[in-house]
């Protein structure tokens, strides 16, 4: 059984659950907040197919405005490499924990040959590590190390941070992952294709450390590009023709079987995303002893098409449930998956498809 079936169970039970509740809990929660601090409310989505869509998804004709805010934290951990093209370096992003919802819905087409048609919102939010300000909407920290003006050793400590409402909440970051199989031949023969999913936003870059030549500058200001740098990553497609004597017990298709998250992307499966962010300049980048040190930062780190992968685990391995069968996000300050990851093992026949993602290795040449 693959894991979006288990999560898909799971959910028709919570489903059944939340309509057994009282009308009451249902209740929207109008000042924009959820029921974790930290967090925004995320009202049901009527969008589930894209963006312009208006499509309910699975649970919300049955439970109400807070079926997403009960019922779809699946959580999974992310890990990631960033090169800066004016500095000629890559960084890793350490390996972190992301509080996400995960929606879906589902349409087979029996009279155009669709056996099934998938579609996924995933809203993800960074839970933030010690030290910052607020729950969540703060990335782990990214270490840069890198020669400044050709000759001066320089380290940056990097912080990505998510736009916030006016109420300070993190807005989530969205992508849309869809698949679908169809039927192309005589018995059972099926085409199982994966869309490209696409994750676009504007984030804000933030320098929480930076040392010049073995030395603390200590930054006083709060030092960065605001929110003008702008993300975008996307997973790649794929088709794959899965025989009529297909053996299920390896997948339900032979894409399941064979689908290598260090090179796609698949519904709950997790899997990898590659795209560039645009750095803006920075600012506000200000020493105890009053200098600026902004124009040395940008010079640096800032610049368009700079490159970058992220890699995401299956869902379903980093979920947990309140007494009432509603699930939660991952907790505050709980940044690693030895934390917030206790099902490692999801008991797929494809062992390539794992809750903790397996890290990028370090390129050989300079981005």
């Amino acid at each position: 059984m693959g894991p979006w079936r288990r999560v898909a169970i799971l959910t028709a039970c919570t489903v059944i659950l939340g309509f057994a509740m009282s009308a009451s809990a249902w209740s929207d929660d109008s000042d924009g907040k959820g029921r974790f601090p930290g967090l925004p409310f995320l009202p049901c989505a009527t969008d589930i197919k894209g963006e312009g869509t208006n499509t309910p998804s699975l649970g919300c004709d049955f439970t109400g405005p807070n079926f997403v805010n009960d019922y779809t934290w699946l959580n999974f951990p992310q890990v990631g490499l960033a090169g800066s093209v004016p500095a000629k370096q890559w960084a890793r992003i350490p390996i972190s924990m992301m509080a996400t919802s995960i929606d879906l819905s589902s349409e087979p087409r029996p009279d155009e040959g669709i056996q099934n048609e998938y579609w996924y919102k995933v809203q993800a939010f960074f839970v933030s590590p010690d030290g910052s300000p607020d729950n969540y909407g703060d990335s782990s920290e990214i270490v840069v190390r890198t020669v400044a003006f050709g000759s001066i050793p320089t380290e940056v400590t990097l912080q990505v941070r998510q736009k916030r409402d006016a109420k300070g909440l993190p807005r989530p970051l969205v992508f849309r992952p869809h698949d679908v199989i169809k039927r192309i031949g005589p018995g059972n023969t099926t085409e199982h294709t994966l869309y490209p999913a696409t994750l676009k936003d504007d984030i804000d870059v933030s320098v929480t450390s930076l040392k010049v030549d073995g030395s603390d500058v200590r930054l006083i200001d709060r030092c960065s590009t605001g929110t003008r740098s702008r993300l975008t990553v996307s997973s790649k497609p794929l088709s794959v023709i899965t025989p009529d004597d297909w053996d299920t017990s390896k997948g339900l298709t032979k894409l399941e079987a064979e689908f290598d998250p260090t090179e796609y992307q698949y519904g709950l499966y997790g899997g990898t995303l590659s795209g560039s962010v645009d750095i803006a300049s920075f600012r506000g980048c200000r020493t105890s002893t009053g200098d600026d040190v902004a124009p040395l930062l940008t010079s640096a780190i800032s610049g368009a098409g700079n490159p970058v992968s992220v890699r995401i685990g299956a869902a379903g391995g980093c979920t947990f449930q309140d007494e009432q069968g509603r699930s939660l996000p991952v907790p505050p300050g709980v940044t690693k998956p030895d934390e917030a990851c206790p099902v490692r093992d999801l008991g797929m026949p494809n062992k390539k498809i794992v809750v903790i993602p397996e890290p990028f290795a370090m390129p050989t040449s300079a981005p």
